[in-house]
């Protein structure tokens, strides 16, 4: 059974035409938010029980500016922000719980403790158990 459309994986600068993915900038060449909503509601104009996963700038890490910026669907309770979280991703740091806790809660946390969206982690690190990444997010998860 299929639930959803993940939109896009891990948008991130085009090399090649030299543009960089933004959030809420209102430029239509580079604009995610824009481009996701519009994709969207397309889906769900074809099928409108499906969810849509939409994932964050910087290679799925960064749901920054939806604080700002909140994508908005025409059909409710459909969108769940996806993030990665990586042990090595320079956005998070693992070191301790309360790091842990600020970089998480700095990048996405904050949308499902706010009630903006659900929240799926989509990517995470393969990490050894007991390490601090497992041990914090681990926590971290279980506390929200």
């Amino acid at each position: 059974m299929v639930i959803g459309n993940d939109l896009r994986n891990e948008p991130r600068t085009d090399i090649h035409r030299k543009l960089t993915p933004t959030w809420g900038s209102g430029d239509l060449k580079t604009d995610w938010k824009v481009a996701a909503q519009r994709a969207g509601n397309y889906i769900l104009e074809i099928n409108p029980r499906l969810l849509i996963f939409v994932q964050g700038i910087a290679s799925g890490t960064d749901l920054r500016q939806v604080k700002k910026h909140a994508l908005q669907l025409n059909v409710p309770n459909k969108l769940v922000y996806s993030v990665h979280v990586f042990e090595h991703s320079k956005e998070f740091d693992f070191e301790s719980y309360n790091s842990t806790l600020a970089s998480l809660e700095n990048m996405f946390g904050y949308i499902a403790t706010e009630s903006i969206s659900p929240i799926f982690i989509g990517e995470f690190s393969n990490a050894k158990q007991g390490s601090a990444y497992w041990k914090h997010l681990t926590e971290y998860l279980r506390s929200h």
